[in-house]
């Protein structure tokens, strides 16, 4: 490994020193929640070595490509875990969009709201309200 200059230790030294509010990070690119899949064939994730039993004829088929049959039965199974997260990502989102449609109704009953054609609430004309908030 080829060693650091005396200038570039310094430079070391003094990032080390600042705190993170400091550093200014605004010529990075905001990361992709799906950031491993941009990667390309430069992306390797952590191999695990296990024993996995699986049926017989499943491991034929996976054979009938020829070698490399690990890899393809990994990325089945990297491509069945993506899509099961991505299921979940939007369960939670419906889930979230549903709760905001519910609050809205439960507003718009409660506070006597109109819904024009342009998604904004109103009062009736020369209502205010007035919500009481207790502390219980």
């Amino acid at each position: 490994m080829k060693k650091i200059s005396k200038k570039q230790a310094r430079e070391i030294r003094m990032l080390t020193r600042m705190k993170e509010e400091e550093i200014n990070t605004s010529d990075i690119p905001e990361i992709a929640s799906s950031f491993p899949r941009f990667m390309g064939k430069f992306y390797r994730p952590i191999k695990q070595s296990i024993t996995m039993r699986l049926d017989a004829d499943v491991i034929a088929w996976l054979k009938l490509g020829g070698r490399g049959y690990q890899t393809r039965a990994n990325r089945m199974l990297r491509s069945l875990m993506e899509k099961d997260q991505q299921k979940a990502t939007d369960v939670a989102t419906r889930a979230a969009r549903l709760e905001v449609s519910n609050t809205i109704k439960t507003a718009t009953a409660e506070f006597g709201l109109k819904k024009p054609r342009n998604n904004i609430y109103y009062l009736p004309a020369g209502e205010t309200v007035h919500r009481r908030v207790s502390n219980d």
